[in-house]
């Protein structure tokens, strides 16, 4: 209706009920509607000759745009920052496997390379032990040579057979012993 009498120049009318329909739309708290009716206001006045409502249009379309501008940026920056975010953490967590990785791997080498020097004490330590066997047994080697060879220093001529009877014994008892 109030477009009709718009366009049958009833002018007053017209910014009559665009006035109330403002009134009302700002009640409700609807901007969009807001802007519709200053922009038939605008309209209407225009053709009047008057630019105060097409100012008020413009400028609150202006501000519902610069509204909409800042809304989209600050999802922008939201967005943008959880990226940040999320790729520090994914930095982090890497850093962390490749840490904990390591770790491992160290400790891992530490139990190897500790069980092979135990390992080579120990085989170590059995080998002095045979030296110091083979050793004694030269040292009882030696004092059973010095023995016999005084033995038989003493020993008559006579009595060989004898020697020989009592030389075996002592070969015998120190080769059993080895």
């Amino acid at each position: 209706m109030v477009f009709f009498w718009y366009v049958q120049k009833k002018n007053n009318e017209a910014i009559d009920a665009y006035q109330k329909s403002l009134e009302l739309a700002k009640e409700v708290n609807r901007p969009y509607l807001v802007l519709d009716n200053y922009r038939w206001l605008a309209t209407v006045y225009k053709d009047l000759k008057e630019s105060e409502y097409l100012n008020k249009a413009t400028l609150l379309k202006d501000s519902m745009d610069n509204d909409q501008s800042k809304a989209i940026t600050l999802s922008f920056n939201k967005i943008t920052k959880e990226k940040e975010e999320e790729k520090k953490k994914a930095k982090t967590q890497t850093a962390l496997w490749y840490g904990g990785f390591s770790l491992a791997l160290i400790a891992v080498l530490s139990l190897y390379f500790y069980m092979q020097i135990k390992r080579k004490k120990k085989k170590l330590l059995e080998k002095k032990k045979i030296i110091l066997q083979q050793e004694e047994e030269t040292k009882n080697l030696k004092r059973n040579s010095v023995k016999i060879m005084k033995i038989s220093s003493k020993l008559p001529r006579k009595t060989a057979l004898a020697f020989c009877h009592y030389f075996r014994k002592l070969i015998q008892k120190s080769v059993s012993s080895f």
